[in-house]
């Protein structure tokens, strides 16, 4: 299913959801129409960055890949002075499948990305294994980014461009899919005899950041 900006179904007005649950459960999900701009390795843990400094590094991460691919960015912000948000991030992007259009599908499985001509799987990562995501900012706001680990267990900041103002809606289904894949898995723990939060989840803080991150985009 293809989605469009304007699609805002089963919306609660406290978590502030585009879709009905049904849409997200695994084997099916929710897609959009994307352009894949390029990626580039994250050095640390996300889980060692407070808030401010995970979305420092993600928005980074976006400029440094659309830089490097030719992007004209009006600078809203000064430079950020040498920081730990500047050690964390490789300084040479992987700009394999630049700017190929894309559709994205989001589940509470996994995101997954396919090339729009042939239907090709250019990556798919696990939702256990992503552990943030950030829509950009001010000349940004278009392109949206998330962190995620591959088979090799090594982190990488994914970018993508998205249609018609869509990156809200994006980062908003993304959100709404990790809230019930961690439902899911606090279901399962309380039916193992075994309540409590998952420390195991590489995403076990991302909930409440996202519902901040999209308090702020609606500010």
């Amino acid at each position: 299913m293809v989605v469009s900006s304007t699609t805002m179904t089963n919306m609660d007005d406290n978590a502030r959801w585009l879709h009905s649950n049904t849409d997200l459960l695994s084997g099916c999900g929710v897609s959009y129409n994307v352009n894949y701009i390029g990626s580039v390795e994250i050095l640390c843990s996300m889980k060692t960055l407070d808030f401010d400094n995970r979305t420092r590094v993600a928005r980074d991460s976006i400029r440094l890949v659309c830089t490097a691919v030719g992007v004209l960015l009006k600078e809203r912000r000064k430079p950020d002075p040498p920081s730990i948000e500047q050690l964390k991030i490789a300084t040479e992007p992987n700009l394999t499948y630049s700017r190929t259009p894309v559709q994205l599908t989001i589940s509470t499985d996994s995101l997954i990305l396919k090339r729009s001509n042939d239907s090709q799987i250019l990556y798919s990562h696990k939702m256990e294994g992503i552990s943030f995501a950030s829509a950009g900012e001010h000349d940004t706001k278009d392109y949206i980014a998330y962190v995620a680990k591959d088979n090799m267990n090594k982190r990488s900041c994914h970018v993508l461009s998205c249609e018609g103002n869509e990156s809200l809606d994006v980062i908003t289904t993304i959100g709404q899919a990790f809230e019930l894949r961690y439902n899911e898995y606090m279901q399962l723990q309380q039916a193992n005899g075994q309540p409590g939060v998952i420390k195991s989840l590489e995403h076990d803080e991302f909930l409440p950041q996202v519902r901040i991150l999209l308090c702020l985009l609606k500010c």
